[in-house]
């Protein structure tokens, strides 16, 4: 018997972005409402071990505003039926693609 391709994509979709976020790295709603990347709201901690604006200048702009675990890799089915691999920003404010 010749085996079945599954039909659709074994991951989930990438989930919807929220119209609010606030991290202990700042409040990304003005990011969220203007469409601009998320260093521009980005406010440092101060801890030892924290990102700083340069690393979060590095990162793609966010596709999905939603708190996640800051360099957590994942993939996500996209709109268009595709898998494709987000990280999470080290601003813990949401994935962009890798």
């Amino acid at each position: 018997m010749t085996p079945v391709p599954p039909i659709g994509s074994a991951y989930p979709p990438l989930p919807p972005s929220v119209a609010t976020l606030q991290t202990k790295f700042g409040d990304y709603t003005p990011c969220i409402q203007q469409n601009i990347h998320q260093a521009n709201c980005f406010v440092s901690d101060g801890a030892w071990d924290s990102p700083n604006l340069g690393s979060i200048q590095m990162e793609q702009q966010i596709a999905s505003w939603v708190h996640c675990p800051p360099d957590t890799v994942s993939t996500f089915q996209i709109a268009n039926g595709q898998d494709r691999t987000f990280v999470c920003s080290r601003t813990e404010a949401g994935w962009f693609p890798r």
